[in-house]
C-alpha cells in the first residue's frame, strides 16, 4: 500500500479503499517522513476528536513508538500536536472545532475518512494548503470528491486500495473481511473498495 501511495505526485491525492487496506497507516507514515525531511505544517482532519483518538492519533502514536521516534515532551496533549526535531508539526483536528476553516495555512492536509467531512469546511482547507492534500475514505457513497473535484481539476489523481494491498494485515482480519463476501453491498465497499450504493433505492447502477 505504501509503495502505491508513494507513486502519487499531484497535489490532491484521492485514496479510496476497503477495510484493512492500510490507507490511514500508509498516509500517516508518509506524513511522518515528510515532517522529518522538511520543516512543514501538517494537519490531520477528521469528523470528531473521538474518531481521531480511536483511529489516526492511535495509529500515529503506534508508528512513532514502533520506529522509536516518539518523545513525550514533543507531544502537546491538549492541542493534539506533535513537534518534530526539524520544526515540523503534525496537528490532529476535528472539523467541528474548525468552524468555517478559515485562518492559518498549512503545507499538508490529511483528510481522514473524508466522506464524512462537509464541503463547506473542506473547500477553504484545500485552498489554504500549499503542497499536498491527502483524501482517504471508505467509498460508502458519492460525495464532494466526485461532485466537486474529480474530473474538474487537473491536479488530482486517484488510487484504490483493498486489504490485498496491505502486506501487514493479520490473518484473523483477512479472514474476517472475507467472511462478508456474500453481503453484496458490504463487500463492494469494504472488500473491493468500490463506490457503494444507498440500499433501498428503486433505481441502482
Amino acid at each position: 500500500a505504501i509503495k502505491k501511495l508513494l507513486n502519487l505526485k499531484k497535489k490532491i491525492r484521492d485514496v479510496r479503499g476497503g477495510q484493512g487496506a492500510g490507507k490511514t497507516v500508509g498516509i500517516l507514515a508518509w506524513d511522518i517522513d515528510y515532517a522529518q525531511s522538511n520543516k512543514k505544517v501538517i494537519d490531520v482532519v477528521s469528523e470528531s476528536y473521538p474518531h481521531l483518538e480511536q483511529g489516526a492519533i492511535r495509529e500515529f502514536k503506534n508508528i512513532m513508538a514502533d520506529r522509536r521516534y516518539w518523545k513525550d515532551n514533543r507531544w502537546n496533549e491538549s492541542k493534539h500536536i506533535y513537534t518534530f526535531e526539524t520544526g515540523s508539526t503534525i496537528q490532529f483536528q476535528s472539523y467541528d472545532k474548525l468552524g468555517k476553516a478559515h485562518g492559518p495555512r498549512r503545507d499538508v492536509l490529511h483528510l481522514n475518512e473524508a466522506v464524512w467531512l462537509p464541503w463547506g469546511v473542506v473547500s477553504p482547507l484545500i485552498a489554504r494548503t500549499k503542497d499536498v492534500v491527502w483524501c482517504e475514505y471508505n467509498p460508502v457513497q458519492e460525495f464532494w470528491m466526485h461532485t466537486e473535484i474529480a474530473g474538474k481539476r487537473e491536479d488530482v489523481e486517484s488510487l484504490k486500495l483493498t486489504y490485498l494491498d496491505n502486506e501487514g494485515i493479520s490473518e484473523s482480519e483477512r479472514t474476517e473481511i472475507e467472511t462478508h463476501r456474500n453481503d453484496k453491498h458490504w463487500w463492494r465497499v469494504y472488500g473491493e473498495g468500490e463506490l457503494g450504493e444507498t440500499e433501498g433505492r428503486i433505481l441502482t447502477g
